[in-house]
């Protein structure tokens, strides 16, 4: 059980680190041209969901599953949410 903790731990940590770059990446910060701030307020909340339930499963570790669940299902659904919403009016899932 030990290992799987860790494990789930370390998704976490890297999908935070992924959605941090994109939302860095859409402010403007580390590439030039592919600013776009609504995308970059989603993915910033979004990794700050993913650290939270990070931080819950240091906190609680017999919770460790739940709070990966929780945070990786809202990662999810408020990224396909905003997939969705692109498709509709027309525009790609990334914003351009």
């Amino acid at each position: 059980m030990r290992g799987t903790r860790w494990i789930a731990r370390k998704f976490m940590l890297f999908e935070a680190a992924t959605f941090a770059v994109a939302a860095l990446t859409h402010f403007g910060l580390l590439v030039d041209g592919y600013e776009h701030q609504h995308a970059g307020i989603a993915e910033t909340v979004i990794a700050i969901v993913l650290v939270a339930g990070l931080g819950l499963s240091w906190a609680l570790p017999a919770r460790t599953r739940q709070a990966g669940v929780a945070a990786q299902g809202f990662a999810l659904a408020r990224n396909a949410r905003r997939r969705v919403h692109h498709r509709r009016w027309g525009r790609s899932a990334y914003g351009a």
